[in-house]
């Protein structure tokens, strides 16, 4: 039986696979694309605080990281729980049980959304 541990460890080294067949043209996953668009945008006209979140992975998975953090610098904290539930499974709940950590969280989407918001980005 697979552990969830295992099924993170198994996601992550599949993302770097991509990661090193893209580096060396195997594969383009910049052509890749999702089939649905954002609902929040669609019904406000304004963009969620994950909008671009495809295209910051695409583009982190590319190797692209200055790409990934202009087009949403949440991929990084993304990719960083990712990492810790991963191969720091004890680690990371520590920090995800705690409501301090949560509230951090918030805050950075917030002020995130907020910035894109007032600068348009």
């Amino acid at each position: 039986m697979i552990t969830e541990r295992r099924l993170w460890q198994a996601l992550i080294l599949a993302g770097l696979a991509l990661f090193f067949l893209n580096a060396k043209g195997i594969i383009s996953i910049s052509s890749l694309s999702l089939p649905w668009r954002c609902p929040f945008k669609l019904l406000t006209g304004l963009p969620c605080p994950g909008c671009g979140m495809t295209h910051a992975a695409k583009s982190f998975l590319q190797g692209n990281f200055c790409d990934a953090f202009s087009t949403n610098p949440l991929i990084f904290l993304f990719v960083g729980l990712v990492f810790m539930l991963a191969f720091l499974p004890d680690k990371a709940l520590f920090f995800l049980q705690r409501k301090g950590f949560w509230k951090v969280i918030l805050l950075l989407v917030l002020i995130w959304w907020l910035t894109r918001l007032i600068l348009r980005i």
